[in-house]
């Protein structure tokens, strides 16, 4: 992959969802498997999010262009309404997640970034928690994590963050 586009959560909604899978007591990965990256560097560098717009590397100079054009349209938030557990992806493994309904104004965002992009945006609404062949383990997280958390909830998007992706993981800009 070339670079990925994300929302950037408000640091108090973000420390919501590091606390909630901390309590938890399992060491989690939320890279998927077969991204040919180092996933625990990549786990340390991206925190949670939404993947609004992404594209292999063979786009770079294109998205990158048409990005230049893109200004931040404003805060929205995600409703969060439970968690989903996708199996098997790839490699075998689990993808636990939150799923959310986005409002209005994220509908906007969207809009906007699919004008100055000339393509879609991802329509699977949801943010990875966790990523792990072994079922047992994501079936446990879910179960943890449903039990401590009231549904739903809303996390705050303040702007998008550009990550290249994958080697090596950085963040290389912000819209805000």
């Amino acid at each position: 992959m070339g670079h990925t586009l994300v929302t950037r959560i408000n640091q108090e909604d973000l420390s919501y969802i590091n606390d909630i899978i901390f309590a938890t007591g399992i060491r989690t990965n939320k890279i998927p498997f077969g991204r040919n990256c180092d996933r625990e560097a990549a786990d340390r560098v991206l925190p949670y999010h939404f993947t609004v717009f992404h594209w292999a590397k063979s786009d770079d100079e294109k998205y990158l262009n048409r990005l230049k054009g893109l200004k931040n349209p404003g805060s929205c938030s995600l409703k969060i309404t439970g968690t989903s557990i996708m199996c098997p992806v790839e490699e075998g493994s689990a993808l636990l997640y939150f799923a959310f309904d986005p409002d209005q104004r994220y509908e906007q965002c969207a809009n906007a970034i699919q004008r100055v992009m000339q393509g879609p945006t991802s329509g699977f609404y949801h943010i990875t928690l966790a990523v792990s062949k072994d079922f047992d383990e994501i079936e446990a997280l879910k179960q943890m994590v449903d039990r401590t958390v009231t549904f739903p909830f809303y996390v705050r998007v303040e702007g998008f963050d550009l990550y290249h992706i994958w080697k090596p993981v950085r963040r290389v800009g912000s819209i805000s």
